[in-house]
């Protein structure tokens, strides 16, 4: 679906995608809209193809990196 010459898409049942900004050898990257607090937001998609995964690793670092006291060690 298209609106305004943008991409418009669902995944899940959380965010729409409005429009690409990036890609690289493990997937994309969209600019997207949270349908319950209408922030922006990028979605990484990755290659369902795609020999070594890396959306679980990088979710566990980010999370990791976001914890108000990480521990020490990384």
């Amino acid at each position: 679906m298209a609106e305004h010459g943008l991409i418009v898409s669902e995944v899940g049942e959380k965010y729409v995608l409005r429009s690409k900004i990036g890609a690289g050898s493990f997937g994309e990257v969209y600019l997207a809209t949270d349908k319950t607090s209408q922030r922006k937001v990028a979605v990484k998609i990755e290659k369902s193809n795609c020999k070594h995964p890396q959306l679980l690793y990088e979710a566990k670092i980010i999370n990791y990196l976001s914890h108000p006291k990480p521990p020490k060690g990384i």
